[in-house]
C-alpha cells in the first residue's frame, strides 16, 4: 500500500511511533487474554480507542503482512462494547480506504497524556 510505504520512507519517526503503539496495545490485549489484566477494566480504560481505530490497524497491518492477533481480538471485543466508537472503515472497505488520514489522527492520540508512548 502507497500510504504505508510513503510513510514508512518520508516519516520514519512517526512510522516507528505508530508500530511502537500497535505493538503496546498488542501487548496489552496479550495480556488480558493471559488474564495477567482484568479484562472489564482493561475495556473501561481502553476499549474506545481500541474501537476507533481497529480498521486502521488492521490495514496497517494487511500493508505490512503483519498479524497482531491478540490487538485484533481484544479490538473486537472493545468494537462490540463500543459500537459507537467504532471505526468508520468497516472490515469489507478497508483495502479501498487511505491511511492518509490514520497517521495523523493516531499520533495525536499517542502523543497526549497517557497515550505518550
Amino acid at each position: 500500500m502507497d500510504d504505508v510505504e510513503n510513510l514508512k520512507k518520508y516519516d520514519k519517526e512517526s512510522f516507528r511511533k505508530v508500530n511502537r503503539a500497535i505493538a503496546m496495545w498488542d501487548v496489552l490485549a496479550m495480556y488480558v487474554s493471559r488474564g495477567y489484566l482484568p479484562k472489564q477494566i482493561v475495556l473501561e480504560e481502553w476499549g474506545r480507542n481500541l474501537a476507533k481505530y481497529r480498521g486502521r490497524v488492521l490495514l496497517l497491518g494487511e500493508a505490512r503482512n503483519k498479524n497482531w492477533e491478540h490487538y485484533e481480538a481484544l479490538s473486537k471485543e472493545a468494537c462490540e462494547k463500543y459500537p459507537s466508537a467504532a471505526d468508520e472503515l468497516k472490515v469489507e472497505e478497508r483495502s479501498r480506504k487511505s491511511l492518509y488520514p490514520f497517521r495523523y489522527a493516531f499520533l495525536k492520540v499517542i502523543s497526549v497524556g497517557r497515550y505518550d508512548l
